[in-house]
């Protein structure tokens, strides 16, 4: 994805690196994206940290993550590797980093075994400082 993306020559700069370690970037953000990245973690409350403390003050986070039909439980597994979060649990660790939620909606990720996949499309800032 780098290597595409390095392509384009449009981005001052590009890291990989393994978002459930420490995160040690020498600035913070204005905007932090996943896509269909998170649907491979269980508990976000650390990565979902993590963003909070690298965003800029007002930086925006957005994410997608398999829609959890249930609020009674936070996340689940599937057999094909892939998590689903609940919006309740989403909302909750947002609120536990300082951010606020300023769009969630739901919407048909992908096709998986030709069954459409529901997500959640969040969209969040970091609280004013």
């Amino acid at each position: 994805m780098l290597e595409k993306a390095a392509e384009k020559c449009i981005y001052e700069r590009l890291e990989a690196f393994d978002i459930l370690q420490e995160w040690t970037f020498p600035l913070n953000f204005d905007l932090i994206y996943s896509s269909d990245g998170l649907v491979y973690i269980g508990n976000l409350d650390r990565i979902i940290g993590s963003i909070s403390l690298h965003l800029v003050s007002g930086g925006i986070v957005a994410f997608s993550v398999e829609d959890l039909d249930e609020n009674n439980i936070d996340y689940r597994l599937y057999p094909s590797g892939r998590y689903s979060h609940s919006q309740k649990y989403i909302e909750n660790c947002l609120v536990q980093h300082g951010l606020q939620l300023l769009e969630s909606s739901t919407t048909d990720m992908r096709k998986q075994s030709g069954n459409q996949v529901k997500g959640l499309l969040i969209i969040a800032k970091r609280e004013q400082c």
